[in-house]
């Protein structure tokens, strides 16, 4: 055990620690679908390596979302419990208002390319969910409809989302009789 400390020790000193994060890195926002054993081990790795990540790659990871099916469930994890959702529509860009059916379904069709952005996975489901093929197993569907990064190899610049006029809104609005004059 004593011969293993003092490994530790020496391995510590042939590898020093990171220098310390430049606080204007770039900052990559990141979603976890899932957070038991594999996703729970991805957190405490991301929350252990951030320096050294920081320091090697130039930029800071942070965890936006975390998508479980009970929210209220401890998970032995030293972060905030409002990083958990139990809701697919928190998987969007923080500007888009998930109340909104509307914007988040546009987001969903404008913003994904499907061999990209989906992913099907096959494991465990509710009992009496009567959609699955057999009881108790299903098929999972994961869409990031979020704007794509360089680093997630997309390789042009993500447009600018357009905006009409707001007086056009009203006029447009008025003709239809969607607002009174």
């Amino acid at each position: 055990m004593t011969a293993a400390i003092i490994d530790r020790i020496i391995e510590a000193d042939r590898f020093p620690q990171p220098a310390a994060v430049n606080p204007s890195l770039r900052t990559i926002r990141v979603g976890l679908a899932g957070c038991g054993v594999v996703g729970g081990s991805l957190v405490k790795l991301l929350d252990d390596s951030a320096d050294t990540i920081a320091s090697r790659h130039g930029v800071r990871i942070e965890l936006s979302r975390i998508l479980v099916r009970d929210v209220k469930r401890d998970r032995g994890l030293a972060i905030s419990p409002n990083l958990f959702t139990n809701s697919w529509a928190s998987f969007v860009d923080e500007d888009v208002d998930v109340h909104n059916t509307s914007e988040v379904l546009f987001r969903l069709c404008a913003n994904t390319d499907p061999q990209r952005d989906a992913l099907f996975t096959k494991g465990p489901a509710d009992v009496l969910d009567h959609a699955t093929s057999e009881i108790a197993l299903g098929s999972k569907l994961g869409i990031d409809a979020t704007r794509k990064l360089n680093g997630e190899g997309f390789k042009r610049p993500w447009p600018p989302l357009i905006k009409m006029d707001p007086a056009v809104t009203a006029r447009v609005e008025q003709i239809l009789n969607l607002r009174p004059q």
